[in-house]
């Protein structure tokens, strides 16, 4: 228990030294968010007046003191551009994002770790070759190039799945809302018309964003799995004429854990940017979709509170982390 509050304590300066970075960027960068707001046709004297409204004739010290009080208080704006709280804003969109990530999460384990194990397992093979060029792309094609080829070729040329826009067909109701997250709650519900159409519109967008972190999580293990097999202990349990599938699955996964871990929690903080792009990209009504807009409309709240909430989530994982580690491996003790 000391151990994470010592964490979270130390998490604060870091939280502090982002909010005046965001702060600082957010008002050096060209556009006039007053001006945005009234129109370019609107008189001099309104763009004046919106401009105090919003507090941006007070000199920057006051205007950063200002909104990390607010912050304090749970205040993260208003998005002029939407008319509503951020935080209102946050948390409509922010169901959709989250089921977007774990899906994306969960194809980049699922799929990662046991082409990792196996290409370790077949060194120099082929499968182990092709397996490296294919981690190669992963992290080298650019989502968003990704994004655009995927649509082109399995809805505008083959037409194999529906229109990749939102999160359910337009002809389908929504799930009852229990979660915010539409498969599981179609599938808390029985409503399998509604399950059935969530996934084939989440399908191709998770596969975009798990693209990148599938390869890096499935590099990482064949890495770490090559040199655990190499180890003495290895070759004593081969000795003794107990299986490969035993040797790999249960000696060799065991203790490449904490590193594998390491890498999904890094992905995961990875998912955050990069749904922005995808989000965009497959019009899903998410909050990295939210923040394009804003950044378009030069609305400095909801990409602060974006940053600034990512920056927590990306804490907050490693925190996690750091108490998983010790659960996997006894030999981890925290002072």
């Amino acid at each position: 228990m000391k151990y994470i509050v010592k964490r979270i304590l130390q998490m604060i300066p870091s939280v502090l030294l982002v909010l005046l970075i965001t702060f600082t960027l957010s008002r050096i960068v060209p556009g006039d968010p007053a001006r945005m707001m009234a129109g370019e046709q609107a008189p001099e004297e309104a763009v004046e007046r919106i401009r105090e409204e919003m507090g941006l004739n007070d000199p920057i010290p006051k205007q950063f003191v200002d909104y990390v009080g607010d912050v304090l208080h749970g205040d993260l704006g208003t998005a002029w551009h939407t008319g509503k709280p951020v935080t209102y804003d946050f948390a409509m969109r922010f169901p959709a994002s989250l089921e977007l990530a774990l899906c994306a999460l969960l194809l980049a384990v699922l799929i990662g770790i046991p082409v990792g194990i196996y290409a370790a397992s077949k060194k120099d093979s082929a499968a182990d070759h092709v397996s490296r060029v294919v981690t190669l792309l992963g992290t080298s094609v650019p989502v968003f190039w990704l994004g655009f080829m995927l649509i082109y070729l399995l809805y505008a040329k083959y037409d194999l799945i529906p229109a990749p826009i939102g999160r359910i067909s337009d002809n389908i109701y929504p799930p009852t809302q229990i979660t915010g997250l539409y498969l599981l709650d179609s599938l808390l519900t029985g409503d399998m018309i509604a399950f059935k159409s969530a996934l084939s519109h989440i399908l191709l967008p998770a596969i975009c964003l798990s693209f990148g972190s599938l390869a890096v999580i499935s590099r990482m293990t064949r890495s770490n799995m090559i040199e655990v097999l190499n180890l003495d202990y290895i070759r004593t349990a081969r000795s003794k004429g107990i299986k490969e599938r035993q040797v790999v699955g249960k000696h060799g996964l065991r203790n490449i854990l904490v590193p594998v871990m390491t890498v999904i929690g890094a992905q995961l903080g990875g998912l955050i940017g990069n749904a922005v792009v995808v989000e965009t990209i497959f019009n899903w009504p998410g909050v990295g979709s939210y923040i394009t807009q804003s950044i378009l409309q030069t609305d400095y709240a909801p990409v602060q509170a974006f940053t600034v909430v990512s920056v927590l989530i990306y804490m907050a994982i490693n925190l996690i982390l750091d108490i998983l580690y010790a659960v996997v491996d006894p030999r981890i003790t925290y002072n």
